[in-house]
């Protein structure tokens, strides 16, 4: 005990919180949390720390020495057996790589023979509603079976050799665990330092390949690449952040709450207006206003499909702009 720990036993009585680590029998190997520089000695100096009311959800809580981490201390992990409130989820639309679509003209007859089999035998006077649904069925159907889902990888720069010079050092690391000699702590640091020499040489790397990228977006005039490159390199994705907000006596408001309450009752103000005692009377127009009120013609249909903008989210029926166009 020293006075770090007697602080940590007065913070649990104080909250009380119980330390997980003392609850569960297990090798020393398994509680010391944390190595040092010299490579001989280890201590216990990595805890986690849960309400007493909530003991028996925990299972068990032990340190794991193979998670290769790139650090002196290792991985200490709870078990934690907890039972949520089931809540529907609403289903998310699926994002597929419509360039393809565009780039690669085979994919693009097929997409067409498909749609043209399966309408070729729909009878023309069929339910429209029965035609919509068979039409975003077998566009689904074609998207889900042919291209591919849109993936955002964790960590893109990170190239071969890096990965490769990765799993060497996990190996290093269970040779540390399984066999602690200094030959082996001075092979897995050795690797250590090559496994950061090369990220950080491939993020500046792609870091330059994204600028070069969005510089000649910007002398080509393509506005939209030019936004995604700023986006990724600074981190942006549209985090929004909330705007200050004051009450009716000028107090500026800082929780997501109070802003929620304050924006109710603004709009509760300035919509719930009671009825005017003398409504104005409007008469009626002398002549009615061209409307046409007969059925779609084929080309209002094509110069309306011709008008939508790509990269936008597509609606419930999970059909975006370009599977449409094309």
């Amino acid at each position: 005990r020293n006075d770090n720990g007697e602080r940590l036993i007065g913070l649990c009585s104080t909250y009380g919180l119980g330390i997980t680590g003392s609850w569960f029998r297990h090798p020393d190997i398994h509680k010391r949390t944390w190595n040092s520089p010299d490579g001989h000695t280890s201590t216990q100096i990595d805890y986690i720390c849960i309400s007493v009311g909530q003991r028996q959800a925990i299972s068990n809580c032990r340190v794991y020495r193979g998670a290769d981490i790139d650090s002196d201390h290792h991985l200490l992990v709870a078990e934690w057996k907890v039972k949520f409130k089931q809540q529907k989820r609403r289903k998310g639309s699926k994002r597929y790589d419509l360039e393809k679509l565009k780039s690669d003209s085979s994919t693009t007859k097929a997409f067409q023979i498909e749609l043209n089999n399966r309408f070729a035998g729909l009878n023309p006077d069929a339910d429209v509603e029965e035609a919509y649904h068979q039409y975003c069925e077998t566009v689904n159907t074609f998207a889900a079976n042919n291209l591919d889902k849109q993936r955002k990888p964790n960590k893109p720069w990170i190239r071969a050799e890096t990965w490769k010079a990765i799993e060497e050092r996990g190996v290093l690391k269970k040779v540390v665990c399984n066999r602690n000699t200094r030959a082996s702590r001075r092979n897995y640091t050795a690797q250590a330092k090559k496994v950061r020499d090369l990220a950080n040489r491939d993020r500046q790397q792609w870091y330059d390949e994204q600028a070069i990228e969005a510089e000649k977006a910007a002398k080509a005039g393509n506005t939209r690449v030019v936004y995604e490159k700023v986006r990724t390199l600074s981190g942006s994705h549209g985090k929004k952040q909330l705007q200050p907000v004051k009450d009716r006596n000028g107090n500026l408001l800082t929780d997501e709450h109070s802003q929620g309450k304050r924006w109710a009752e603004h709009f509760s103000s300035v919509l719930n207006r009671p009825i005017p005692a003398n409504p104005p009377a409007i008469p009626p127009a002398d002549t009615d206003l061209p409307i046409k009120v007969e059925p779609f013609s084929i080309e209002e249909v094509e110069e309306a499909i011709s008008k939508l903008k790509p990269r936008k989210a597509p609606g419930i029926d999970d059909i975006a702009a370009e599977q449409i166009k094309a």
